[in-house]
């Protein structure tokens, strides 16, 4: 019997945690009753020579953050505000991590967080996310570095309504068309998120055509296969092969939006975007890696949703890499 886990670090992982996401603390003579909740992180733990990462510094929604202050102990910052790039042509590759630290400033009180990441020779190359509409009665093109499924557990009710158009409306405003990429790029270097329909939708379709037009059987067809009850969403599920109807996969990411809040309005849409910016490395499928994106996406979500206490206990069951070896999953 298939049981879902959650992968937890290790001792291995505290480096590459690290790299990832920053956690707050106080600057010395802050109140400590009022250290202010913040995250940080950099797009990628690793990033190749003679490029750049961006940077992003989460804070409660309502806490009014006066001033963001950003240093590094190499490279260059530009920009300013919760989001900033982080030059680092000019740093040489090394498995020693480079160190950036941002200063928060509220009204009450300061606080600090920092992020590191690994500047290591340059691959070949990354992936590119791009959408595609998979309709009725139509498989999978081949060939892909990534398989993503924005899927819908069940027909919209009042409550889920509004939820699945705002996942839908990141979908679209967040992913260029398959087509256009594949002008440009090969197959083997696009990652493919596909959104099943019943049939072809007419140009500009709006997200809420797409929900009413939405193959709902195919989905719950999918979702069968996994382990779990599946039957609310949305659901990304992402696999380096097609799904099938009759097993899971022995690796996905699986992603839950069922219980996410609409408010913050960017909270589905940065969970969008934040994917896609994970997905693009080619190291995504190695399990440090995947561990890590879990653990960061955790954080930065639970960033995002603080205020929000049913989001908060939530977060922990929104994100989770799986493995199945011999029909049983392991850690």
């Amino acid at each position: 019997m298939k049981r879902q886990t959650h992968l937890v670090a290790g001792y291995c992982m505290a480096a590459v945690l690290a790299a990832l996401v920053g956690y707050s603390r106080p600057i010395k003579g802050s109140p400590a009753t009022e250290e202010a909740p913040i995250a940080c992180s950099a797009d990628t733990p690793v990033v190749d020579e003679g490029k750049s990462v961006i940077l992003r510094a989460w804070v409660p929604p309502l806490a009014q953050a006066i001033e963001y202050s950003w240093t590094a102990d190499a490279g260059k910052m530009s920009g300013s505000g919760r989001e900033v790039q982080w030059d680092l042509a000019e740093v040489s590759a090394s498995p020693r991590p480079h160190q950036a630290t941002v200063s928060v400033r509220l009204p009450t009180v300061t606080a600090t967080c920092s992020a590191q990441v690994i500047v290591a020779e340059a691959e070949r190359g990354v992936r590119v996310t791009g959408r595609s509409y998979l309709i009725k009665g139509k498989k999978e093109d081949p060939g892909y570095g990534l398989y993503s499924y924005l899927l819908l557990g069940s027909r919209p009710s009042d409550s889920s309504r509004e939820r699945y158009v705002a996942a839908i409306k990141a979908y679209l405003t967040g992913m260029e068309d398959i087509g256009k990429l594949r002008d440009y790029v090969p197959p083997g270097k696009l990652n493919i998120t596909y959104l099943p329909l019943e049939s072809v939708s007419p140009p500009n379709a709006t997200p809420e055509w797409l929900v009413d037009h939405y193959d709902y059987a195919r989905a719950q067809a999918l979702l069968k296969a996994l382990p779990g009850n599946l039957t609310e969403g949305p659901y990304i599920i992402s696999t380096l092969k097609p799904l099938v109807f009759d097993s899971a996969p022995p690796q996905y990411l699986f992603q839950n939006l069922s219980t996410v809040p609409t408010k913050p309005d960017d909270l589905i849409s940065w969970w969008v975007r934040e994917f896609m910016h994970q997905a693009a490395q080619e190291r995504f499928w190695q399990s440090q890696t995947a561990e890590s994106l879990v653990l960061k996406m955790r954080t930065t979500i639970a960033a995002l949703a603080i205020g929000l206490p049913d989001a908060q206990k939530a977060v922990a069951a929104w994100v989770s890499w799986t493995t199945s070896t011999g029909g049983k999953s392991s850690q």
